[in-house]
């Protein structure tokens, strides 16, 4: 397989990832009542179909025909993703290089096969069902974009052109550990249904009940959606945002200094970094924020996969047949 079919294949398995990411964000929060047009009385309550006996649907959810049009496209994209890592890895074993590019595309298997399994146990109520969900799904995300940059790259950097220093590269790795422990938090709030427990930005600096138990992915808490203890997630989640947000611009910086063709990813953090603010702000204070919350969890996932871009896509595939 040609090195430009490689990276194209290498690209779609990484867009579809995405997709995989964004429907599994929606069927999550619109199940919990995130997006239900009783907010917030609804809020906390799992949407079920009326077909069983019992069952009580969340009052103006969204439609079961439009969960089971993003059901599908999420079980279409999860099949088209793992046959196209497997024509990758079987084709283009040869054109993917050195050990590290290979490992790369290995672990994004295991990615998938992990995903794959833990699906037989969602939903769960139990968070660590959810995070290994969301952050399987981030990562999976991130290394596929971080493959194919890396397969990009290569033929400019043999010859030593754009190469990174280790400054910028562990900058890049402290901007991508930060932004995984934000997200595994983002994915807490969603798992304990702590959205009301912090609305809107007054109020929230002092944390009442602290409760280490929320922290615990294998606890099964109930707790109502306004507890106090909830305030720990949400307070963790903003001082947790202000970190990354510095650790993130400290990257951008150091990419920018180094100019092209770094440059390029040092704007696009700031820019992604930006709307990331912004839509975290418009989720804390709209009254039902569903898309503003996908939004916010889709653009997590394009951080990631930059600052992935900016570790991996650093050094050329050292045994690439075109370069020996």
């Amino acid at each position: 397989m040609s090195r430009i079919g490689l990276r194209r294949l290498v690209l779609a398995s990484a867009l579809l990832v995405l997709v995989i990411v964004a429907c599994s964000a929606y069927l999550r929060l619109a199940q919990s009542g995130l997006g239900c047009a009783g907010w917030p009385d609804c809020y906390a309550s799992i949407v079920v179909p009326q077909a069983q006996p019992g069952a009580v649907a969340v009052p103006d959810a969204p439609s079961p025909a439009g969960s089971a049009v993003v059901r599908g496209l999420h079980r279409v994209s999860a099949s088209v993703v793992s046959i196209l890592l497997m024509v990758i890895l079987l084709m283009g074993w040869e054109g993917l290089g050195g050990i590290q590019t290979r490992l790369m595309a290995v672990l994004a298997v295991v990615l998938a096969g992990f995903l794959a399994w833990l699906g037989r146990f969602t939903p769960s109520a139990l968070p660590a069902v959810l995070l290994g969900n969301l952050l399987g799904g981030m990562l999976m995300a991130a290394l596929l974009f971080a493959l194919w940059r890396r397969l990009k790259a290569a033929p400019s950097t043999a010859s030593g052109n754009g190469i990174l220093a280790r400054g910028e590269v562990l900058s890049g790795w402290l901007a991508g550990l930060l932004l995984l422990v934000q997200i595994a938090l983002g994915g807490f709030i969603g798992a304990r249904h702590a959205a009301l427990a912090c609305r809107g930005f007054a109020g929230c600096g002092t944390v009442s009940g602290i409760d280490g138990s929320v922290f615990n992915p294998f606890a099964d808490v109930a707790m109502a959606a306004d507890h106090p203890a909830l305030q720990t997630l949400i307070v963790a989640h903003r001082a947790g945002a202000v970190l990354t947000a510095i650790a993130v611009v400290a990257c951008a910086v150091r990419l920018l200094r180094v100019g092209a063709p770094w440059a390029r990813s040092g704007r696009l953090l700031l820019v992604l970094l930006v709307a990331q603010g912004l839509l975290g702000v418009t989720a804390s204070l709209m009254p039902s924020p569903l898309w503003a919350v996908l939004l916010h969890n889709l653009n997590a996932a394009l951080l990631l996969s930059v600052t992935a871009g900016v570790v991996a896509g650093n050094e050329p595939p050292s045994m690439t047949p075109a370069h020996r």
